[in-house]
């Protein structure tokens, strides 16, 4: 037994999907245009194969998708530097503050030896501009009698800038301890 099948016009006009759907792909690209077109300054035919260009679809990428892309990544990667520093920044100005505690509280107020201390712990940070610290509490805080609470605040500006340091964004850095003098005053 054989299977013979008439073909018919009506299903001679069918079309396979696969043909069908790589005829509508060779609808969808675009013509080439000369590439002087491409360079008249102001021509809308400029405008449209850059729209084009950006808003495809199709799977390959262009020099100007590769080039937006890696400055894209640059640029998060110098912003992301700069927020770690500022927070390396920020954990040297608790670091400071916390030493300055321990100095007050050992000493029983600030002194000569306060100073010293800050401007040796100030001198390891760079970039940091007006770092300053101040020690607030009740009474005159060069004599702290023991048992009262005092804190140390410090101060400092630092910058987000990229690459070339631009100090384009400035952040204000706040450090600040707390402490119970440990020295009794006659």
């Amino acid at each position: 037994m054989s299977i013979v099948k008439n073909h018919t016009q009506a299903e001679s006009s069918i079309i396979p999907y696969a043909a069908y759907a790589a005829q509508e792909r060779r609808q969808e690209v675009p013509p080439r245009l000369p590439a002087c077109v491409l360079y008249y300054p102001g021509g809308d035919l400029l405008k449209k194969k850059l729209k084009r260009l950006l808003l495809s679809e199709r799977g390959d990428s262009s020099y100007i998708s590769s080039f937006v892309y890696i400055l894209v990544a640059v640029i998060l990667i110098a912003f992301i530097i700069n927020v770690f520093h500022i927070i390396s920044t920020k954990q040297e100005m608790d670091h400071i503050a916390d030493q300055l505690v321990k100095q007050i509280q050992l000493n029983g107020g600030t002194s000569g030896e306060t100073d010293a201390l800050f401007s040796f712990l100030s001198g390891q940070l760079n970039d940091v501009e007006g770092l300053s610290y101040q020690v607030s509490g009740p009474g005159n805080t060069s004599r702290i009698q023991i048992g009262t609470p005092f804190y140390v605040t410090v101060t400092g500006r630092c910058h987000l800038g990229g690459f070339w340091k631009f100090n384009l964004v400035p952040i204000n850095v706040r450090s600040q301890g707390a402490g119970v003098s440990e020295h009794y005053w006659k």
